[in-house]
């Protein structure tokens, strides 16, 4: 097993569940960026850095190490051909139950620890956590299904030429940095374990959670959330593209 069930807490699940599905855009709307290297650091970096001060908006970290101690001592020096800021998450932490259930989860660690990675932020999914990973390759999407059955997941991809070059210090070396989400149609989940896992993971019943009973990424829900991501990425200045992706059944 990958773990237990995720997180479903009817004390805090409404919390997370509401953000992204009521009238409002956001409200206390939880981004978890998994990995703070190259990509989820400047990527994460300019999120903090935007949303720092917004009640709406909450920007945590799941960093380790060197790489975290100095983050939270010093917050996270992202250096650009544009200057310099120091960028200070709500929260930095490499413990998924501190780092809590989460709206939306930016996965940017690397693709052999994906496996290892999703087991660290079990505590923090919950059915409607939607996960965009920006790992290299072209299955991490269906990989994280195949140990998720039921989580939402989009594909994502990035272009940008960046580093971490010391704890606590990103740079991005060029003025090329995009992200692309992916919103499937006609796609569907393998159902298939991953490989590295034993089983896949025990999912909440979608007859009694807010999990959709179909393809989590074919729905007009995912879309209008992917829609209010690309406004809360572009307020940070990030350059976002959805892209609309046919898959035959």
């Amino acid at each position: 097993m990958l773990g237990s069930e995720p997180h479903s807490d009817p004390n805090t699940a409404s919390e997370s569940d509401t953000p992204l599905s009521g009238p409002e855009p956001f409200v206390a709307l939880r981004l978890l960026v998994a990995g703070i290297g190259g990509v989820g650091g400047y990527f994460g970096g300019l999120l903090a850095r935007r949303y720092e001060h917004d009640p709406a908006v909450e920007i945590r970290f799941l960093a380790r190490g060197e790489n975290l101690a100095r983050i939270r001592e010093n917050g996270l020096r992202v250096i650009d051909p544009d200057g310099e800021f120091t960028a200070r998450p709500a929260l930095a932490t490499d413990d998924g139950e501190q780092a809590g259930p989460a709206d939306v989860v930016l996965l940017c660690t690397k693709s052999y620890d994906l496996e290892t990675t999703l087991e660290q932020i079990w505590p923090c999914l919950t059915p409607r956590t939607l996960v965009v990973p920006t790992l290299n390759g072209v299955d991490a999407r269906a990989r994280i299904e195949a140990l998720a059955p039921g989580l939402p997941v989009t594909n994502g991809c990035v272009y940008i030429t960046s580093r971490l070059t010391a704890p606590g210090v990103v740079e991005n070396f060029a003025r090329n940095q995009k992200l692309y989400f992916g919103r499937i149609s006609g796609g569907h989940s393998t159902g298939e374990t991953a490989p590295g896992a034993t089983q896949a993971a025990e999912f909440p019943d979608p007859a009694h959670s807010a999990a959709p009973t179909a393809s989590p990424t074919d729905t007009p829900d995912l879309h209008a959330r992917l829609d209010q991501l690309q406004g809360l990425f572009r307020g940070a200045g990030i350059d976002l593209a959805i892209i609309d992706i046919h898959s035959g059944e």
